[in-house]
């Protein structure tokens, strides 16, 4: 293969006593079948906890591949703090854009926000999508830990789950500069839909903790807002 990809392994299909795995499934069909894998071929483990092995295939069957574990890596390029992003829900593209580059930038999950802006839909389906997104955007960025996308939840739940979060942000564009962030913190990121936030949901985020945070004179669509804000976050900590 032209070069090492990253599959998504089950913590039981890792037999760390014996140096074993077992890839079975659409991760299997995808390595046997569309890249052609074969024994000798190297290839990254995740577990989607932050755990990566490198390894390397063994032996292969109609819809299995056994591979050699090779290296452990704990917490696999993931960055020192945990940002949990909350995000006003986008119309169906827009959502995806955004969910792909936050994933690729190292939030920890999202949860889709229901705010009095929000006019797209949320749905089961639309939430199944964005954890197959998901799964994409970790494989494809190459990183330990899969997010987890919520189902949608209003705006207050969300802050008030969040209450106790070392950094509470809300991006509006009466902000203030990205205050210093620290290694381990854990940061609630709200982001507006299209529309924004109403000043009536700002003022109660800001009652309740929240700090304004801006990205300067330029008003941005939400899925670069999002992208960034997170490259911000991300180059204070890496």
């Amino acid at each position: 293969m032209a070069q090492i990809e990253v599959y998504i392994i089950s913590s039981e299909n890792i037999d760390r006593d014996t140096g074993i795995a077992k890839l079975s499934g659409p991760e299997a069909h995808h390595l046997l079948r569309v890249r052609r894998g074969k024994a000798g071929d190297q290839v990254v483990l995740i577990d989607g906890a932050g755990n990566a092995w490198h390894a390397q295939v063994a032996l292969v069957s109609k819809d299995t591949a056994h591979l050699t574990l090779l290296e452990y890596f704990e917490n696999w390029r993931e960055p020192p703090v945990q940002v949990h992003l909350g995000l006003g829900v986008l119309k169906k593209d827009r959502f995806t854009q955004a969910l792909e580059l936050a994933v690729a930038l190292g939030v920890y999950n999202v949860t889709p926000l229901l705010t009095r802006y929000v006019v797209a839909s949320w749905s089961d389906t639309r939430s199944e999508r964005a954890n197959r997104v998901a799964v994409a955007a970790t494989k494809q960025c190459g990183r330990g830990y899969l997010p987890e996308i919520s189902n949608a939840k209003p705006l207050h739940r969300w802050c008030i789950e969040h209450k106790d979060f070392n950094h509470k942000l809300l991006l509006s564009t009466d902000g203030e500069k990205l205050p210093y962030l620290g290694m381990g913190d854990e940061i609630a990121l709200a982001v507006g839909c299209e529309g924004g936030f109403s000043e009536d949901e700002e003022e109660w985020m800001i009652e309740n903790g929240f700090t304004p945070v801006s990205l300067g004179l330029r008003r941005l669509r939400s899925e670069a807002a999002v992208a960034s804000i997170l490259s911000q976050i991300m180059s204070q900590v890496e």
